[in-house]
């Protein structure tokens, strides 16, 4: 599976440029996810996750298989592995310091420009002039977790796959990082809705590290780390009949249907403090 390298540009360079708040309203935003919403962490609230990536306890949604790569943690669904049809994916992003230079642009900017700059960032949306982004909705009672929880959505064209992206971000700010997870989808809002209940699941689970969480109650195996595990495997082509001439099929008689990923990496945070991360995009195989 090839690699591709692309620079992403970092919300401290992004936040004059964040798109305003009045874009595209997706169907399923008020579809019920919410970051998550605890208590100062206890004891009891280590049951609810089970893994550990950067700064972020979670546990991986049931019917999801899961692999770790150092830029992020990549969810798929079981099914769609089954179908040999991709429609998208849930992934936790690295996440970077919040150092004093980046919170004084928070301040000078506003807070919700800087999180529609975090967005803008991980999710590639600089590539498209005709994006749209929602304006972040605080989704938890900060006071009472001691963090905060925004989601926003987004809809774009990705130039690599060649079709309509939509994702939704939750980003969480603690007191010294930034912290994102993601749905991501692509061709239409069918399959964006079809991962609702996997990312409720996923962000319900989810407590920071340095807010006080403590480690999970019982801790899950490690998962794979190549991405061959989460990509589907191709199926056979069908048996040409005489009667079609012995013609192939574009694509060479192989099964073009059959969504391949690469990753797209780049990076995220500031200046010094940058984060390479990696995320897949779904692409169309030479000769399909």
């Amino acid at each position: 599976m090839a690699i591709r390298k692309l620079q992403v540009m970092v919300p401290a360079a992004l936040l004059g440029a964040a798109l305003g708040s009045g874009g595209l309203m997706l169907a399923s935003r008020g579809s019920g996810i919410v970051a998550p919403s605890n208590a100062a962490p206890t004891k009891a609230a280590a049951t609810r996750y089970d893994r550990l990536f950067g700064n972020i306890y979670y546990k991986v949604p049931a019917g999801y298989r899961a692999v770790q790569t150092k830029g992020g943690v990549i969810m798929v669904r079981q099914a769609d592995l089954i179908s040999g049809e991709l429609g998208g994916f849930l992934t936790i992003t690295q996440g970077f310091p919040l150092d004093a230079k980046i919170k004084a642009q928070f301040k000078a900017n506003g807070k919700k420009t800087a999180i529609q700059a975090i967005a803008i960032a991980v999710g590639n949306l600089a590539d498209d002039p005709d994006a749209k982004l929602t304006e972040p909705q605080l989704v938890n009672d900060a006071a009472h977790d001691g963090y905060e929880g925004y989601s926003l959505q987004s809809r774009s064209q990705d130039k690599d796959a060649g079709k309509t992206r939509f994702t939704q971000y939750v980003i969480i700010l603690t007191a010294d990082r930034a912290d994102v997870i993601m749905r991501v989808a692509y061709d239409s809002q069918a399959n964006y809705a079809a991962f609702n209940a996997g990312f409720e699941s996923l962000a319900t689970s989810i407590e920071p590290k340095n807010s006080g969480a403590p480690p999970p109650a019982r801790l899950a195996a490690a998962l794979p780390t190549d991405l061959a595990a989460i990509t589907p495997k191709p199926k056979p082509a069908p048996a040409q009949s005489a009667s079609a001439g012995g013609s192939q099929s574009k694509g060479g008689g192989r099964n073009c249907r059959v969504t391949q990923y690469r990753q797209q990496c780049g990076y995220v945070g500031a200046g010094p403090y940058a984060n390479y991360s990696c995320i897949p995009v779904p692409y169309t195989p030479a000769g399909c």
